[in-house]
Order: structure tokens, then C-alpha cells, then sequence
């Protein structure tokens, strides 16, 4: 009987905690998809893309956010791998501390080369003034995106 007890008891936390951790995750996802929407809108009003342009770009654009993504998705505190916090990097030897080195720059050299590939497919759709317009529209998003976030008490 007092088994059941804690069965049951346990049973109702544990959907509980679930219950709430999906909501979060949900709350997390809708904010995320806002934003995304928010940006579209402000990366195609700064760019002044064409309707015709905008239906090349997006989707290129949004296949090289996913594999921007997939390269970033290590360290989440410097957004790469091979990147440790000062405590930890002071207790590694002089081998994992050259290749933590060597994984960092394999990073960053395939995020640049993924840039580059980009940058080349994105001017066979937008004129090289648009491609300008694009990374400074990414830059003023992204800037202003944090400024929102630190007036909402958010880091």
C-alpha cells in the first residue's frame, strides 16, 4: 500500500516537472519563431528585396542559418567547440590544451569557408550592394534584438 503511495506520488511529479518543461521548451520556440519572423521582415525592408529575390534568398538563406547553426552548436558559452571556461583550461595538460587550439580554428576555418560558399551563392541571386545591405541589416538586427532583451531584463 505504501508503495503505491510513493508510485503515485511520484507518478504526478514527474508528469508535473514534464508538463512544465514541454511549456517552457513551447514558450522557448513560439519566442524563437518571433523572432525569426521579425527578422525576415527587417532583413527584406533594409535589403528592399524584390518579391522575385526574396523567394531565391530565403531559402538559401535559411539552409546556410541551419548549417551556421550545426557548426556552432559545441561550446554554448562561445557558441564553438573546443572552448573551455578559464578554471577548466588551467587544469589541462599541454596536449588537450593544443588540441582544444586545433579543434577551435577547424571551427572557425569551416564557419569562414561556409561564409564564403554563402557569400558567393547569395551574389548569384542579390547585387553585391544588396549582399552589403544584408550583412549590415544582420548586424543592426541582431543589435537591436540584444538592446530589446536588456531593457526586458533579460541577459
Amino acid at each position: 500500500m505504501r508503495t503505491r503511495i510513493i508510485l503515485s506520488t511520484l507518478v504526478v511529479v514527474l508528469a508535473t516537472n514534464i508538463s512544465y518543461a514541454q511549456s517552457a521548451m513551447n514558450k522557448r520556440a513560439e519566442r524563437m519563431e518571433r523572432i525569426e519572423v521579425q527578422k525576415t521582415a527587417y532583413i527584406t525592408q533594409k535589403v528592399e528585396l524584390t518579391t522575385s529575390e526574396a523567394q531565391q534568398f530565403w531559402p538559401l538563406h535559411n539552409e546556410f542559418e541551419g548549417k551556421m547553426r550545426n557548426l556552432r552548436k559545441g561550446d554554448p558559452e562561445v557558441g564553438m567547440p573546443g572552448m573551455q571556461r578559464k578554471a577548466e583550461v588551467t587544469n589541462m595538460s599541454d596536449k588537450d590544451l593544443k588540441q582544444l587550439f586545433e579543434d577551435r580554428f577547424n571551427t572557425e576555418q569551416a564557419v569562414l569557408d561556409l561564409k564564403k560558399e554563402y557569400h558567393a551563392k547569395f551574389l548569384n541571386i542579390l547585387t553585391p550592394q544588396k549582399v552589403a545591405k544584408l550583412y549590415d541589416a544582420e548586424r543592426s538586427f541582431k543589435k537591436e534584438l540584444l538592446k530589446q532583451l536588456k531593457e526586458q531584463g533579460r541577459p
